[in-house]
């Protein structure tokens, strides 16, 4: 009997420990601020969303819309299309990628080199691996970084954008701005550059001539409410989907 007792007791310590364990846990993570709009949780690069779980496949497209060739002179990790690759003037290319199973993340850059202005005017497609939200939609950042130097045009850090050689740069600091975007924009005297993507599926590279004589609108929009997506309603709607409504 004292042991039987004994070993009730020891129970009921160790299940009100817990309680006060998880009690404390769950204040933390009451009391913890909820991140501004637009922002990703994990602080991560920023842009477009990719969350490639299997069996699913993407597309990434590159639109040569200048009347010269672009070159592919380098490719992230796993390869998206191959070095020396040739987008031919007014042409284009699609890269299809398909993942049969588990959840796939890229790392590196997709480097493009138009053929008006040399190496000078050479441009990457930044991919960041992401740790998801929570660790949970273990995915990949895809941006459009404006180059370190060279002749694009780089706006302030605290401006959305700016109107630039008539069309409106929103380019993405190199390390990507930590929000959501599903259109980035780099300008410079000769090449224009703009990623943009309607369903973090499909992403679309579109590279033209500067005409000075267009005058663009300013292009910046984020379409993304789905559970996958680090939003400010990711989190509730991960606990409860059937009872929030995400699209708010």
């Amino acid at each position: 009997m004292r042991i039987r007792c004994t070993l009730k007791m020891s129970c009921l310590y160790l299940l009100i420990l817990v309680m006060v364990v998880l009690g404390g846990n769950c204040s933390a993570i009451a009391a913890e601020p909820a991140p501004p709009p637009g922002t990703c949780f994990d602080n991560e690069a920023g842009g477009i969303f990719l969350y490639a779980l299997g069996p699913t496949k993407w597309t990434f497209s590159i639109m040569n819309m200048t009347s010269t060739d672009l070159t592919i002179v380098g490719v992230p990790d796993p390869a998206l299309f191959f070095p020396n690759d040739v987008v031919k003037a007014y042409t284009f290319k699609k890269f299809q990628y398909y993942v049969a199973a588990g959840a796939q993340r890229w790392e590196g850059n997709l480097a493009i080199r138009p053929g008006v202005g040399g190496s000078n005017y050479q441009f990457n497609v930044a991919f960041q691996k992401s740790a998801g939200l929570n660790g949970i939609y273990p995915s990949t950042w895809i941006y459009l970084p404006v180059p370190s130097s060279g002749p694009y045009f780089k706006i302030a850090s605290s401006s959305t954008g700016q109107l630039v050689n008539g069309r409106w740069s929103t380019n993405m600091p190199v390390g990507g701005d930590h929000k959501m975007h599903n259109i980035m924009t780099i300008v410079s005297d000769k090449i224009v550059a703009s990623l943009y993507s309607v369903d973090n599926k499909h992403m679309t590279l579109v590279v033209s001539d500067t005409l000075n004589n267009y005058t663009g609108t300013a292009l910046d929009w984020v379409w993304n409410n789905g559970r996958s997506v680090p939003s400010n309603c990711a989190l509730c709607c991960q606990s409860c989907p059937q009872a929030v409504d995400c699209s708010q």
